[in-house]
């Protein structure tokens, strides 16, 4: 049925020959979904609404920076004809069941805060999977997730959940048990981590802190974009002595810290499931090819790389040290480029004398 929608909303802007950024496209189906809520609610009067060219609700909110002006905004509203043998609910849920994200595999069990940690300028649909349909979970608000906060604010609504929102500040850390941050930005986006590296120091005084991530982003736990303060450029090897289990699976990766971590217990959850990771966690024995154990000096001794495989291969002295050959390769790359800066200075100079 969403996908009906989906090419729907698709056909309307193609019959005007205009072009609908994918991200707009994904945001309508919202619109549509709510419109059709909305009627189904008495709020709205579906007769109205299917012949008006208004668009009900901030415009922003679903059209973004698109011009509006000559879309055909009747043309949308009057989907919701369309669907009249599916309530707004069940198409709701459709739609978050179908944009679930794979690296939220493991659900913290408890009362918890979520906090989606996002960039200005990277924002995904998959985000929208963060949203907790039973309405048990507080998220925190800042300025980079307000928008994906409204979206929530309408699926409460819908669904008749009450999910809670506050800002930091406002939190009572102390009253939950768990704080997931989800990382949705790449690797490559210039971010400075040691913000997000003391938000989770800082709140392990007070709560168990979880975060999800890709695996690329934070299987060498290291500042991505190295911090000038310098209590935070070491803010990476004080908080890896926290980290106390880590579950991956395919290329996603959740890291648990807790206070009061003294090993390491990495999981491999590729062939397990919920209740199976859970056994495990609990029972926290090593197994071959599921369960290995380390510590925070093989931790900085592999140079924070975290991976199944780097610690369940035994140890031995004849083994080539993969670690030691990446580390000096990255050496030599930078004097490699520190030379090559030497020559074009000196050669710039010859020429300009």
């Amino acid at each position: 049925m969403i996908n009906d929608l989906r090419n729907d909303i698709t056909s309307v802007f193609r019959n005007n020959k205009q072009y609908l950024p994918i991200r707009v496209k994904e945001r309508l189906m919202i619109y549509i979904i709510y419109l059709k809520y909305l009627c189904e609610t008495n709020k709205l009067e579906y007769e109205k609404v299917i012949h008006s060219d208004e668009i009900y609700g901030p415009k922003e909110l679903y059209f973004g920076v698109v011009p509006i002006d000559n879309i055909n905004v009747h043309g949308l509203n009057a989907l919701i004809r369309n669907f009249t043998n599916i309530s707004a609910i069940d198409m709701l849920k459709e739609l978050i069941n179908e944009l679930k994200d794979d690296n939220d595999f493991y659900s913290i069990k408890g009362k918890r805060i979520v906090d989606v940690w996002e960039t200005g300028y990277y924002y995904r649909n998959e985000d929208l999977s963060m949203f907790d349909i039973t309405g048990k979970t507080t998220y925190v608000i800042s300025p980079q997730n307000e928008e994906l906060i409204e979206y929530f604010k309408i699926f409460d609504e819908i669904l008749g959940v009450n999910n809670k929102y506050l800002k930091r500040d406002e939190i009572d850390y102390k009253k939950y048990d768990n704080l997931c941050i989800f990382v949705k930005s790449p690797k490559y986006v210039n971010n400075d981590d040691g913000v997000l590296f003391k938000y989770i120091y800082d709140s392990l005084k007070l709560i168990n802190v979880s975060l999800y991530s890709k695996f690329s982003r934070f299987s060498r736990f290291t500042l991505n974009g190295r911090s000038k303060d310098k209590e935070n450029r070491v803010l990476d090897r004080f908080l890896a002595r926290h980290i106390k289990t880590v579950l991956i699976k395919e290329d996603n990766m959740i890291i648990i810290f807790n206070s009061l971590a003294n090993e390491i217990s990495i999981i491999n959850c590729n062939k397990l499931t919920r209740d199976e990771i859970d056994d495990i966690i609990t029972n926290n024995r090593k197994q071959k090819d599921v369960l290995v154990k380390t510590n925070y000096d093989e931790l900085i001794k592999n140079g924070l790389r975290i991976g199944f495989n780097l610690y369940q291969k035994k140890k031995d002295n004849n083994e080539i040290d993969i670690n030691k050959i990446v580390d000096e390769n990255t050496y030599y790359l930078d004097e490699l480029n520190t030379l090559n800066e030497v020559v074009e200075r000196e050669t710039n100079r010859i020429f300009n004398l």
